[in-house]
């Protein structure tokens, strides 16, 4: 992939199921997509999150790998089924994924791109991209899998398009509770084996 912007209109009036089994109006994620919006409107956009790093304040002794980190807090009350943003970033591909696994503790993701599964990987840089999640740990404090329960956001996957008529995912997050102002965002990201591996090799978490 290149470095050119990537512009992205919506295809679908609605989200595919979420884990909740949900379905999300793709209306809502259209100021996030549009191409004309500036850059200080699209701050406005976010100005329900705050990225911070952590402290030891914010999160029980299980998990204080996590002080001195990157987290995102609702910098006020956030509805239950708001959303509060899209997964934004640079497309690479499956060489430069496997390169470069996760090696800044960003959200990386496989995404469809004409079908074709997995092909292409989106590399979070925006604030979304701190979104922490959580994890069931071992004797030893080492993240093993995904808690199963617990999350207050979840993503919803629309269909969208590229200019040159591209199929495209985008990615949606919305809150799966009401969210306290203050209060730490939480996302299962279903981080494979491979990626718990990883983490453990690298302690990357």
């Amino acid at each position: 992939m290149d470095n050119n912007p990537i512009h992205i209109s919506l295809k679908s009036p609605i989200s595919t199921k979420s884990d909740s089994d949900r379905c999300y109006a793709s209306h809502v994620i259209e100021t996030f997509l549009n191409k004309h919006t500036t850059p200080a409107a699209r701050k406005t956009l976010y100005q329900q999150l705050d990225c911070r790093r952590i402290k030891s304040a914010d999160v029980p002794t299980s998990e204080a790998v996590l002080i001195g980190q990157w987290g995102v807090f609702a910098a006020s009350r956030i509805p239950e089924g708001s959303c509060i943003g899209i997964h934004s970033g640079m497309l690479i591909n499956r060489k430069d994924y496997d390169n470069h696994i996760h090696h800044d503790g960003d959200f990386r993701i496989a995404m469809t791109v004409n079908n074709d599964k997995s092909s292409f990987f989106l590399e979070g840089d925006g604030i979304t991209s701190k979104i922490n999640s959580l994890f069931l740990f071992d004797d030893n404090g080492v993240p093993r899998a995904q808690q199963p329960e617990g999350y207050n956001v979840e993503v919803a996957t629309f269909s969208g398009k590229t200019v040159k008529n591209k199929k495209i995912d985008i990615f949606g997050l919305f809150s799966l509770t009401d969210i306290a102002e203050g209060q730490e965002l939480r996302l299962n990201y279903h981080y494979t084996p491979e990626i718990f591996s990883y983490m453990a090799e690298k302690q990357a978490y």
